[in-house]
């Protein structure tokens, strides 16, 4: 018994550039999602590095790219992708925020008179 071995032909030039066109799509999203993987790391080692204590929950979206560095840099923290888990937070920074503002002086308000007195 013999095996006859199919022959290849080329697909149509139509059919090859979208197979082109693919590849160099999901090329291109894998470099993307490494380079964020890559950003992500960076940033929550330095956080880390800065804060100096282990945090038991981390709080942010659903990006895919989260769960494998939390798991790398926080294995024991809990992490947290419900969809209203960050108002606490942003609730605190808008009230840093409103303590700020005041102390910024005449740089916030354009209808105030800068003079200077010689």
């Amino acid at each position: 018994m013999t095996a006859h071995a199919e022959e290849y032909t080329e697909p149509p030039e139509d059919v090859r550039r979208e197979m082109e066109r693919t590849l160099t799509l999901a090329v291109t999203s894998a470099q993307t999602i490494l380079d964020t993987l890559h950003r992500m790391d960076e940033f929550f080692r330095r956080a880390l590095t800065t804060l100096k204590a282990r945090p038991a929950e981390v709080i942010s979206d659903a990006a895919p790219v989260y769960p494998a560095v939390l798991d790398a840099l926080v294995p024991g923290a809990w992490h947290d992708v419900e969809r209203h888990a960050s108002n606490r937070v942003e609730a605190d920074h808008s009230q840093l925020k409103q303590r700020l503002r005041p102390m910024r002086g005449l740089r916030d308000r354009p209808d105030r008179d800068q003079r200077l007195v010689s």
